[in-house]
């Protein structure tokens, strides 16, 4: 019995080669665009897994209040938590910390600078699987001075030597202590939140910080590490979560009183990290859990519209086979052995399709990859990483589908009644059409649907992207201070002096100016406590701040909206500050212009406000407009130099400022980076989920003609008696046209109806997640209406071309 199907199945395949084709293609290329996401999804997903322990560690964050106004959900938290949270709880078997340096790393002649660098605790070996393939994780990082390096950085350093036992500088702005080289582990992979090249002990920072009356073990003060907890195997997090409102009490409650300044700390699940966690100071850039679950909804509806077209056209051919139903009946057969004989059928296609499905995944996976700048990934790669779990889950999802698929079409053929068949009785022709146009209907929602939300997508990345700043970034070349400890100055004089001099008298650079910080890049420095002279100590608030010098404001065409610049002369600027508009207004006054001369309290110091610049988006459009306060620029650690430069030679600018970069700093590596570029990096996320949206949008709405051209080919056939007719009787062509197209184009417009209040509350929702969203314009819908209209058009156009210039005579004979 099963090879009659089989047999059976082949013949009408073969038989009906157009819809075999477009049937398989439509439901390989919706398996293919399912596979696709689910690569980009598992790899999204895949973050973290790898460490044995991933599912009993907790990053503990802060959320931070100031007098009952919010200042910002932090990564980072004490020192003193690690250890406290240890002894407090005891569901907590460990701790680790991990504080972030950066610097240039010296060995022997070469000298590189390294921005991927953590002083970390010894236990953050044990805790976590990044595995060491020279020394003993245990005991790697328990010595002062220290140092545990990646496979990668070891090549790059020694080469073909044993870096186990060698000695590297380290220089920084305050230090430049030599660290010896205890451990050698693999490559940090990819799909982790913290990246990193280097690990240095935690012991050396609590050596170094000491002269600067700073304790890094024990500190309630300095928030800027990192810290991971591990639980015992049968704790709950949730547990320890009750408890930390105590806990905080214990340990800050008298200051929190105090001050006003409360924090509320939490546990983070480490996997839930990279896709959940939009946090300040995050170690790294964070993908967007919510990206994932639009995907995850794309990829279905792709293959759902690939599942319809099939039973659309099935269904749509049930005249053509309702006589084999009949004589097969007549012959004995069963209403069960028909329908496996149709379930098989689908089967069938699905499976070809699966196959299908699997030779273009292997070729586009690639290019995939690439597209979306992710690693490399082949087709052996992506399978083998699916879990077990998940193979069942989409088998699961297969073997429904293809039943799914195959029912509807097999229980109405076997319906048939054979004496009204091969009595010439039957018409089928009205038999499941309202369900095929409620399939017709649903494919053009989603249609509608998805190209509305890609023309969202992409009109909320421009935004963003083309919004005005506040700030001029283009034509700004970025170089990274080259403040260390002990460098040494150009024989021509201070080497910043010297430096600003030679290259400012260049035709090809207009301006140089040095700051603490620069557009694009997180504000890392913040002060709380600040408020007006003579107010209340609750009354202070948690401010950015930043260094600059009095180059800033014009270099950044930083617009002043009262008072005046730092000044130029030196000592001038003492004890004086300029403040952006939203701090005029978080500080109490009303217009900037109340804010100029007036004092205000930053660490005890009394500074007076000089100038009130207009507000700037120093991060991406993601990121409110935060209160900033600019100081005079005082020379640290990870300063910025910014070049205002001419594009006319680029090469030759460039060349001028590595010349005057290596007289001026010999010491300091020369790196660069141009601003524009590295601000838009902030987009890269969005504009991957855009990409995937509309390449996947796309596919999705080409599956559906697919459908819709085989569909429309069959329903043709059938009306073509009624046009031979009409045309008989005077009908012209444009009548008869319209006619035939104003069926698609009435489901077009029900789908319309019913998908824009779906699609405006998904948009809505996805909006949300910017400060700065777009508006949702009525000409959106109507343009993604369009489009379908024209698109379901211009799919049906041949058949009903075909359709109304047929011969009458020669269709009504046939008839």
């Amino acid at each position: 019995m099963f090879k009659n199907y089989i047999i059976i199945a082949f013949r009408s395949l073969f038989k009906n080669k157009t819809t075999a084709i477009i049937n398989i293609i439509g439901l390989a290329l919706g398996m293919t665009g399912c596979m696709l996401i689910l690569n980009y999804v598992s790899y999204d997903k895949s973050f973290d897994r790898f460490h044995d322990n991933a599912g009993r560690i907790y990053r503990v964050t802060n959320n931070i209040t100031n007098n009952g106004e919010p200042q910002g959900e932090r990564a980072i938290v004490f020192p003193a938590i690690g250890p406290t949270m240890s002894d407090y709880f005891p569901e907590v078997v460990d701790y680790a910390r991990i504080h972030a340096a950066q610097g240039v790393v010296t060995y022997g002649d070469k000298t590189f600078r390294e921005d991927k660098m953590f002083y970390a605790d010894p236990s953050f070996l044990t805790m976590f699987s990044f595995p060491l393939v020279k020394g003993e994780a245990s005991s790697a990082l328990k010595e002062a001075f220290s140092a545990v390096i990646s496979e990668s950085t070891a090549e790059k350093y020694f080469g073909d030597e044993d870096p186990i036992g060698k000695s590297i500088e380290f220089k920084d702005q305050n230090f430049s202590p030599t660290y010896t080289i205890s451990g050698v582990m693999k490559d940090v992979p990819e799909n982790s939140h913290i990246q990193f090249d280097f690990l240095l002990s935690y012991e050396t920072l609590a050596l170094l910080s000491r002269p600067l009356n700073v304790d890094a073990h024990n500190s309630w003060m300095w928030d800027m590490f990192y810290t991971y907890i591990m639980l015992k195997p049968e704790a709950e997090a949730e547990a320890v979560e009750a408890g930390l409102s105590d806990y905080t009490d214990k340990y800050l409650g008298e200051r929190q009183k105090i001050s006003g300044r409360v924090n509320e700390f939490s546990l983070q699940p480490l996997l839930d990290i990279h896709l959940y966690s939009n946090l300040l100071y995050e170690a790294g850039n964070n993908s967007n859990g919510e990206f994932i679950y639009f995907l995850l909804l794309i990829s279905f509806f792709i293959l759902i519209i690939g599942w319809i077209n099939y039973i659309n056209i099935a269904t749509a051919r049930a005249n053509s086979r309702a006589k084999e139903v009949g004589i097969r009946k007549v012959m004995g057969a069963h209403k069960e052995q028909l329908v496996k004989q149709y379930l098989f059928e689908a089967f069938l296609h699905n499976i070809l399709a699966l196959l299908i499905a699997f030779v273009i995944l292997a070729v586009t996976l690639p290019f995939f990859s690439e597209l979306l700048e992710r690693p490399t990934r082949n087709i052996i790669t992506f399978l083998g990483e699916i879990s077990a779990g998940l193979w069942l889950a989409l088998l699961a999802f297969f073997i429904l589908g293809s039943l799914l698929s195959g029912a509807y079409s097999a229980f109405m053929l076997t319906a048939f009644k054979p004496i009204e068949v091969l009595n010439g009785r039957f018409s089928g022709k009205h038999k499941g059409i309202n369900f095929r146009k409620a399939l017709i209907v649903f494919q053009f929602g989603i249609s509608v649907a998805l190209i509305t939300g890609t023309i969202i997508v992409y009109k909320q990345i421009q935004f963003m992207r083309k919004q005005d700043l506040g700030i001029a970034i283009d034509k700004i070349l970025v170089l990274e201070s080259p403040n260390l400890y002990g460098a040494t100055s150009s024989s021509s004089g201070s080497g910043l002096d010297f430096f600003k001099t030679e290259l400012v008298s260049s035709p090809s650079i207009s301006s140089l100016t040095v700051s603490s910080n620069v557009p694009g890049r997180e504000h890392d420095r913040g002060a709380n406590g600040i408020r007006r002279v003579n107010s209340d100590v609750k009354d202070g608030k948690f401010f950015n701040i930043m260094g600059i010098d009095p180059d800033f404001l014009p270099t950044y065409h930083l617009q002043l909206l009262a008072g005046r610049n730092f000044s130029k002369e030196s000592g001038a600027n003492r004890k004086s500050a300029i403040i952006n508009k939203t701090a005029v207004k978080m500080l109490g006054f009303d217009e900037p212009e109340d804010a100029i001369s007036e004092e205000i309290i930053f660490s005890g110091a009394v500074m007076k406000i000089i100038g009130v610049v207009d507000n700037y988006h120093h991060q991406s459009l993601k990121k409110s407009i935060a209160p900033i306060i600019f100081f005079p620029y005082v020379p640290s650690d990870n300063d910025y130099y910014s070049l205002k430069v001419s594009t006319d030679d680029v090469d030759a600018t460039l060349a001028l400022i590595k010349e005057k970069w290596n007289v001026a700093f010999p010491e300091k590596p020369y790196e660069y980076f141009f601003l524009d570029d590295y601000f838009n990096r902030q987009y890269k996320a969005d504009q991957r989920f855009g990409k995937m949206f509309t390449l996947f949008s796309l596919l999705a709405v080409f599956v559906a003609c697919l459908g819709l051209f085989g569909f429309s080919s069959y329903s043709m056939r059938q009306r073509v008696r009624e046009v031979s007719i009409r045309k008989v009787l005077g009908a012209s062509f444009a009548s008869n046209l319209m006619l035939l197209l104003n069926q698609s184009l009435k489901l077009v417009l029900i789908a319309f109806v019913l998908a824009c209040p779906v699609v405006y509350y998904l948009s809505d929702q996805w909006l949300e997640n910017y400060p700065f969203p777009i508006e949702q314009d009525v000409f959106i819908y109507l343009l993604a209406g369009v489009v379908v209209a024209l698109i379901a058009v211009f799919t049906v156009i041949f058949q009903v071309v075909k359709t109304v210039r047929a011969n009458p005579a020669t269709t009504l004979r046939n008839e």
